[in-house]
């Protein structure tokens, strides 16, 4: 098991720890401070992307389950520092060691995401790793399958992240639900589905979607053999308005 353990005690990256598809990190961080650390991932030790900010002490599994099968290289970078210092450990943990815990799966939506009605892309104005619905679209629906589950895993939870990017005088929608579907005689049905709180703004400005305003909680759905998962996001967009999704968290015990 690799380990990256440090502080910072100014701006600055950790250094990067390479995990194999399917096992997972430990993250902590740790100390009084008054700070902004990122977790970013890559795949060629260029071009990082932020997967979760965080401002206070965090523990946390998450899984590597992006949509490359194979190593991802992961950091931890201090954006903004103020006082205090930072304590950190990366580690990862091979697929299949017992954790005697719940885990996060982190998937970032670039490259497993699936167009339904016409309105959804690639974001190429910004990091092309998010996927955007541009303005004056009318429910745009994009499939983000939930890659990373095992036989067994009982969903807890799920959060997608992104924001709505509002000009003046718009206004955005975003829906959405959480799908099971069961394969028999080779033909997917779909059963168990819950929905996501609806997420609207005609205020001017960006507003973050996260854990507070568009996830759900509170479930206990067990995987079993023959049935995948996946969510359909719709967004509903004004003229110049913007909705982003930068990635989703599943949670599993």
């Amino acid at each position: 098991m690799a380990t990256i353990t440090s502080t910072f005690e100014a701006k600055g990256v950790s250094g990067a720890l390479r995990v194999a598809f399917g096992d997972e990190i430990t993250l902590a961080i740790t100390g009084t401070f008054v700070a902004t650390v990122k977790l970013q991932y890559s795949y060629n030790l260029q071009g990082w992307v932020d997967l979760e900010s965080f401002t206070d002490a965090q523990s946390r599994l998450i899984k590597n389950s992006g949509p490359v099968q194979g190593a991802i290289y992961y950091r931890l970078y201090c954006s903004a520092f103020t006082s205090g210092t930072v304590g950190y450990t990366l580690a990862d943990v091979v697929a299949g060691a017992d954790s005697g815990t719940g885990r996060t799966i982190m998937l970032p939506v670039k490259g497993i995401a699936s167009i339904g009605n016409p309105g959804w892309t690639i974001d190429a104005q910004n990091t092309d790793e998010n996927i955007v619905c541009p303005a004056s679209q009318t429910s745009a629906s994009v499939t983000i399958p939930i890659i990373g589950l095992n036989i067994g895993d009982v969903i807890t939870g799920m959060t997608v992240h992104g924001f709505l990017a509002v000009a003046g005088g718009g206004s955005i929608t975003m829906d959405g639900q959480l799908i099971r579907a069961t394969i028999a005689g080779g033909i997917a049905a779909t059963g168990f589905n819950t929905d996501f709180p609806t997420v609207s703004s005609a205020v001017e400005g960006s507003v973050d979607l996260d854990g507070d305003n568009f996830f759900l909680s509170g479930l206990t759905e067990e995987v079993i053999a023959g049935q995948f998962y996946y969510a359909i996001i719709t967004a509903t967009t004004g003229v110049g308005d913007n909705a982003y999704i930068t990635h989703v968290e599943v949670t599993v015990e």
